[in-house]
């Protein structure tokens, strides 16, 4: 801001013979831009304060959305486990169902034979 009342050379203008007063006056436009700056610095810290006020606001509000997803991501990658367990302990459980009814099947097979091979040495298998 340039002052009005400096000359080229950025003295006061006039005499400082001139007196007081006209240094005195020159003091109070000085101290009164000096005001003004000050209320309009003023202003625009307030002003960028409420935004910075805003802008955390929706930082709370984004950390505490984040937060909940991060719990629920939580809670599902622990159920997906616990599934993942009561899956491969059905396979398991399935698995030895599967051996169990192969042996029963070859016992099955077995025992069919036995009585074949009694049916014909009894004559049974004739009739």
């Amino acid at each position: 801001m340039a002052w009005p009342l400096l000359g080229n050379s950025g003295t006061l203008k006039g005499s400082p013979m001139n007196g007081s007063d006209e240094q005195t006056e020159i003091l109070r436009a000085i101290w009164r831009q000096l005001g003004e700056v000050s209320r309009t610095l003023g202003e625009r810290i307030d002003q960028t304060n409420a935004h910075l006020a805003q802008l955390n606001a929706r930082l709370d509000q984004t950390n505490t959305r984040l937060d909940q997803t991060n719990t629920r991501l939580d809670d599902f990658a622990s159920r997906t486990n616990d599934n993942f367990a009561r899956v491969q302990r059905n396979l398991e459980a399935m698995h030895d169902t599967l051996v169990l009814l192969v042996k029963r099947d070859a016992r099955v097979d077995d025992l069919d034979a036995r009585l074949t091979r009694v049916e014909q040495h009894v004559g049974l298998a004739d009739r």
